[in-house]
């Protein structure tokens, strides 16, 4: 396996195994505000760029893990926090807005969108209408994914486009 390349994900670099330049169209970026999801928009914009691709940005905020477990996601549950997290998802929608302008330019499509729930599930079934998706990691060990999962782990474990990983 060259080098850079780990169980079908690719680690910063711009090209497929064989060296041939991947040409998207239309790319997922998975966005969690740290300065490694920000490094994976701006590969997201080298491959789009020139070709006229579009990106989009998706943020997902994880339910916690006490309501998960213990409420669920009910209709009840829905109700009684409808407005918390209409401002939650308001705040972040803009915090996805700042970041697209900041660093994709304004000939580059773009679209932004923030859901609740399971990251994982939620970028994989997202990823479904894309050619591809640049995520961020945070570099963990071994030890650390296994202790505390990974999104990307697991996106790149059943993602059914290529993903490019950055650090």
């Amino acid at each position: 396996m060259p080098r850079g390349w780990h169980d079908g994900c690719s680690y910063g670099k711009h090209t497929s195994p064989k060296g041939v330049l991947v040409k998207t169209k239309r790319i997922l970026v998975p966005v969690d505000f740290s300065d490694h999801s920000k490094r994976a928009l701006e590969h997201a914009l080298d491959f789009v760029q020139d070709s006229g691709g579009s990106i989009t940005l998706v943020h997902v905020g994880a339910l916690p893990y006490y309501a998960a477990a213990e409420v669920g996601w009910t209709a009840i549950y829905r109700d009684s926090t409808a407005g918390l997290f209409e401002g939650m998802e308001a705040e972040q929608h803009r915090r996805l807005d700042d970041l697209a302008q900041e660093v994709l330019p304004d000939p580059v499509e773009r679209a932004c969108i923030v859901r609740v729930g399971e990251p994982a599930s939620l970028i994989l079934k997202l990823a479904e209408d894309h050619d591809m998706i640049v995520m961020g990691t945070h570099g963990r060990n071994a030890l650390g994914r296994a202790w505390l999962g990974s999104v990307t782990t697991q996106v790149c474990a059943k993602a059914s486009v290529p993903v490019l990983v950055v650090h």
